[in-house]
């Protein structure tokens, strides 16, 4: 799949999106503010929430390794997930195959 302009537009802001808005707001708040982190820790819904998105990660990863992004090793979408966001690695990979295809 190649992707047109406008597709590798959307895909750019989501990335940016996910990294600066998502994650930038969990680090203002894990730096000025690290007692909330306690706080969700100990709070079942947000738990809830942090399991379902580690086991959206492991569907994904999964996923990707299935479709064989020869570009682009599984692994290295779940550390980026992990330090950023899912908003931003589920972008970032599917930009990074484009770019892949495009150069071979």
């Amino acid at each position: 799949m190649i992707l047109n302009t406008w597709s590798r537009i959307i895909l750019m802001a989501l990335a940016a999106g996910g990294l600066f808005g998502v994650n930038g707001i969990f680090l203002y708040y894990a730096i000025t503010d690290p007692g909330t982190l306690l706080i969700t820790n100990h709070h079942p819904m947000a738990a809830a929430f942090i399991l379902e998105a580690f086991a959206l990660l492991g569907i994904l990863a999964f996923f990707f390794r299935h479709l064989e992004l020869q570009n682009y090793h599984w692994l290295r979408f779940v550390i980026l997930s992990i330090l950023g966001s899912l908003l931003f690695s589920i972008p970032y990979t599917i930009l990074m195959h484009d770019r892949g295809l495009k150069q071979a």
